[in-house]
């Protein structure tokens, strides 16, 4: 699931549309490999579009599938690159754009290395205080 705001920049991924819909149409049918593979390409779909909001996107779905395809290390992986890109933007954007905070939320539930895992829950306790996550559970029941 990937949340927007009605504030958001990221809820554009015109680039790459059609890779993410069938890839999310194989990740339903339980094929996991064709959909990373679909979703592989939308990333670099949208690294050649250099639009950072597709990228975000991209980033984002493709470290959840990752992960509830049990691969937690790529899934990290993918997901500390993402936020790589999230933090090229000013503070306020970051702190405004609450699909950031659920992106930062999503990144969290992989499976990681403790301490740079509590080396980024204390960056975005620092951007968007200590109750963010509450927040973006109240926001979304996930």
């Amino acid at each position: 699931m990937i949340m927007t705001s009605k504030y958001s920049k990221y809820n554009c991924i015109s680039c790459c549309n059609e890779e993410i819909t069938e890839a999310m149409t194989l990740f339903k049918n339980e094929n996991s490999e064709g959909a990373l593979k679909k979703l592989k390409k939308a990333l670099e779909l949208a690294k050649k579009s250099k639009d950072k909001s597709s990228q975000v996107v991209v980033y984002q779905i493709l470290g959840t599938c990752q992960r509830l395809s049990k691969d937690h290390e790529a899934a990290w992986t993918t997901f500390v690159e993402g936020w790589n890109l999230i933090e090229t933007l000013d503070k306020e954007t970051i702190v405004s754009d609450m699909s950031l905070a659920f992106y930062a939320y999503e990144m969290l539930r992989v499976e990681s290395n403790a301490k740079e895992r509590k080396s980024y829950y204390e960056r975005f306790n620092k951007l968007w205080g200590e109750k963010w996550e509450a927040e973006i559970f109240n926001l979304t029941n996930v």
